[in-house]
């Protein structure tokens, strides 16, 4: 973490209530819609299918359609993160010591357990060979994390809006630092997204909304929000300020009163698009890039 402490920005202590109150304001329409004992939760994926993906997709995962399934590219991912939060509290760790406790720690969720066992032998060596690789991958861009950096990995964070009618929830892969005892307003936390293969305009909207829920939460922002791609070793940083605060908490509120509708009975918006594939509703959609593939091959 370069640069001192001296450097950070210091944000007006008053920021966090306005940005509640913003928020608060913009949702009225939500309180409006929600039955009696209804609340709504948010995250940066169904922020994602709301803006970005499919409306029908956010109304199939939030209506909990369809069965949960591992996939050999989602266990790898799973494998890897757990592999990096214990390798960054257990430095002494080699790669493949790191991959094979990550394993054994999974492998007690009996759905993760079950996947593995079903798993044939070149896929079973192929989740752990790319879990060790992208284990190295991550070590070769970050020295050791010093203690007074205060590292958490996988930090859940959650702030309640509308009186606990909204909540949002964000988890960044990685968290540094902490308050400034001194300066409490002083912004002292980087918070990281860790992403393989391509980029999209989507990461940069995910690490935005982690700024939010994190002063929401704190009460206090991060001086910094970064996505780093483990695969090109490319770093997309943003600083973070008020404007990009406002304009994330507008996007949430969009998104918040857009989901509200759905779950009210307004008629979804369907983008076909690569997300078709694990979309429960894929054969049943008119739209669905699925349905069009299989119409061309029969």
């Amino acid at each position: 973490m370069a640069g001192g402490a001296a450097e950070r920005p210091v944000f007006d202590a008053g920021l966090p209530d306005r940005l509640r109150a913003d928020l608060d304001a913009r949702l009225q329409p939500v309180k409006e819609v929600l039955r009696d004992g209804e609340d709504l939760w948010i995250t940066k994926a169904r922020l994602v299918e709301l803006h970005g993906r499919c409306e029908g997709l956010y109304l199939s995962n939030v209506l909990g359609e369809g069965e949960f399934r591992f996939s050999l590219k989602l266990a790898i991912g799973n494998l890897v993160h757990r592999a990096i939060q214990v390798g960054v509290y257990r430095r002494n760790l080699t790669e493949t010591e790191l991959v094979e406790t990550s394993l054994e720690q999974l492998c007690t969720d009996d759905n993760f357990a079950e996947f593995c066992s079903e798993l044939s032998e070149a896929d079973r060596a192929e989740l752990e060979a790319e879990g060790v690789r992208q284990t190295m991958l991550f070590r070769s861009l970050f020295p050791p994390f010093e203690k007074s950096w205060t590292p958490a990995v996988e930090l859940p964070l959650s702030a309640e809006l509308l009186g606990g009618k909204v909540v949002l929830r964000a988890r960044p892969d990685i968290c540094l630092g902490t308050m400034d005892p001194e300066e409490p307003m002083r912004a002292r936390r980087l918070l990281l997204e860790l992403k393989t293969g391509y980029d999209s305009p989507d990461h940069d909207e995910d690490v935005r909304f982690y700024a939010l829920v994190a002063t929401l939460r704190f009460g206090v922002p991060p001086f910094r929000v970064a996505t780093v791609n483990l695969e090109t070793g490319g770093w997309r940083v943003q600083e973070v300020t008020e404007e990009l605060l406002t304009s994330a908490a507008r996007r949430v509120a969009d998104g918040c009163i857009r989901a509200a509708a759905l779950l009210a009975g307004a008629e979804p918006s369907l983008r076909p698009g690569a997300w078709c594939g694990w979309c429960p509703r894929s054969l049943v959609c008119p739209v669905s890039s699925v349905r069009t593939t299989e119409a061309a091959a029969s």
